[in-house]
């Protein structure tokens, strides 16, 4: 019993020596344990920073660009009512230019017709004047250059009147129209 007894003592010494070796093993294990979880809650709260301070910043950088494109369709629209007052002032000032083109075309023209009905006015006496002094003139020709010469003058002058009769009495028809017509005949 004593060999056994000794035997148990000393397995009771080797299970004690285990225990203690074991609960320092434990203890250390928890050292780590508790170092790894301490490193892991740091490891995750700066990460969990590191993701707010990168939502902040895409946050901020959202907004900016909202403000930024808000901002543009505010100036674009602004450039587009400018760009369309201008049109529509450059329209209204075409159009005055355009009404007052006309206007002053038809006083222009109304000034023509009353000018030239002036001049029918004057030219007829002389027409008759130039009608009366070529059949007088007609008359005298026979005399002097022959009958053949004077008939020939006699045809040519009453063509002239004739031609110069239709000239003037084209009330519309320009100076410059009047004119040709002599070189036309």
């Amino acid at each position: 019993m004593e060999i056994t007894r000794s035997r148990l003592e000393g397995q009771v010494g080797t299970a004690m020596q285990a225990k203690e070796l074991i609960i320092e093993d434990v203890r250390g294990l928890r050292c780590e344990l508790q170092a790894v979880r301490s490193f892991s809650k740091q490891q995750c709260e700066e990460m969990a920073q590191q993701l707010r301070l990168a939502e902040e910043q895409f946050s901020k950088a959202l907004r900016l660009w909202q403000s930024e494109q808000s901002a543009q369709e505010e100036e674009k629209r602004k450039l587009l009512q400018k760009q369309e007052r201008r049109l529509k002032q450059q329209r209204l000032k075409v159009l005055e230019q355009r009404e007052h083109f006309l206007a002053e075309v038809q006083r222009e023209q109304e000034k023509r017709v009353l000018e030239m009905k002036q001049e029918t006015a004057v030219m007829q006496p002389e027409e008759e004047k130039m009608g009366t002094r070529a059949g007088q003139d007609a008359k005298r020709m026979p005399r002097v250059f022959g009958r053949f010469w004077g008939s020939l003058w006699a045809l040519l002058l009453q063509t002239l009147c004739v031609w110069v009769g239709l000239c003037l009495s084209w009330p519309l028809v320009n100076r410059r129209r009047r004119a040709n017509c002599f070189w036309k005949a």
